[in-house]
């Protein structure tokens, strides 16, 4: 019997271990959280961006420094129009959190 338990828990960490990635996008301070398709964009320990599912970019303005600055620009590219698109903190937050709340 623990061994079928063993085997059910190994088949689910597989599934997690392909779907979860953790990578750094623009140096030690910054860190991209795959779920699926879900991404968030992390500066620092701060969300600054995430793309649902769908493919929808959301991108919060810049309320902190350079180097944030610098990874925004490298998740949005840094336009004139990418840096009007972003939202402000308040804004950027709650959708975030509707966008979770919709995952789970």
């Amino acid at each position: 019997m623990q061994a079928n338990n063993d085997r059910s828990v190994n088949a689910d960490a597989a599934v997690i271990k392909t779907e979860l990635a953790f990578e750094h996008y623009c140096g030690p301070n910054s860190m991209r959280v795959r779920v699926g398709a879900f991404q968030v964009w992390y500066s620092y320990s701060t969300p600054v961006a995430f793309m649902s599912d769908d493919g929808a970019l959301t991108v919060r303005v810049n309320d902190w420094s350079q180097v944030t600055g610098k990874h925004l620009n490298t998740i949005d590219g840094g336009s004139a129009e990418a840096r009007k698109r972003r939202l402000d903190s308040e804004t950027f937050e709650a959708r975030l959190a509707s966008e979770l709340r919709r995952l789970s």
